[in-house]
């Protein structure tokens, strides 16, 4: 079975800048996308917008609720990076005021850098709504794989290659015999080569991962073919 294509931050050719954009959104959608890596913050008016970086205002492009719209409307599914702590009873419950919770899983990569641990921030997320999704990743930023599989009340697995391509294919058959869902990074998002792009898309679909997240949605597609 092939992976699923996630588009990061709704790119589908390289680093355009600036992502995250509604216009973005518009444009991998009518490209046939409809799974995506974006990132979610809160402006201190309370207001949340979809910028991986922060934002003074809210605007036609990066307004969260826009985004949500499209959500709604194409059945997309998201992946949606939590960049900030401290929100999570508001963010939840705007969510669910969008209904959207159904369509997305939650993640904090660098949770730990900005001060929770994610077991811990599993749980405050399921106190709050048992059934939205939460994600944890395996790195080799000190993030192993059994770590993951022993964290509780997650089923979905974020593979990320920062510094070097350490996944095996005996890494993947652990977590898919764990039971988890397996979306890899491919490296692209790290600054690797294009070769070693094109091995990993190789690798992961051969090993089985369920979804490969790329800043190249339309050339994953074209090796997928």
């Amino acid at each position: 079975m092939k992976p699923i294509i996630l588009s990061h931050r709704y790119l589908l050719n390289g680093k355009e800048r600036p992502d995250n954009k509604l216009s973005q959104l518009k444009a991998a959608l009518t490209a046939g996308f409809s799974f995506f890596e974006t990132d979610i913050r809160r402006l201190k008016t309370g207001e949340f917008y979809i910028s991986h970086d922060p934002q003074d205002s809210i605007t036609s492009e990066n307004d969260a609720k826009l985004h949500m719209a499209l959500w709604r409307e194409s059945g997309a599914q998201i992946a949606l990076n939590i960049k900030e702590l401290g929100y999570e009873e508001d963010l939840v419950a705007f969510l669910k005021e969008q209904d959207v919770t159904a369509q997305v899983f939650l993640f904090d990569f660098d949770i730990e850098f900005i001060g929770a641990e994610p077991q811990s921030y599993i749980n405050s997320i399921h106190a709050l709504d048992p059934e939205l999704r939460c994600a944890v990743r395996i790195s080799d930023h000190n993030e192993p794989v059994e770590r993951a599989i022993a964290i509780k009340g997650s089923s979905i697995i974020w593979i990320d290659e920062f510094d070097s391509l350490w996944v095996t294919q005996q890494d993947m058959q652990a977590l898919k015999a764990a039971g988890k869902t397996v979306y890899c990074i491919a490296p692209d998002l790290h600054g690797f080569g294009h070769e070693q792009v094109v091995q990993r898309f190789k690798d992961f679909t051969a090993w089985g991962a369920d979804g490969i997240c790329t800043d190249f949605a339309l050339e994953l597609k074209e090796f997928l073919k």
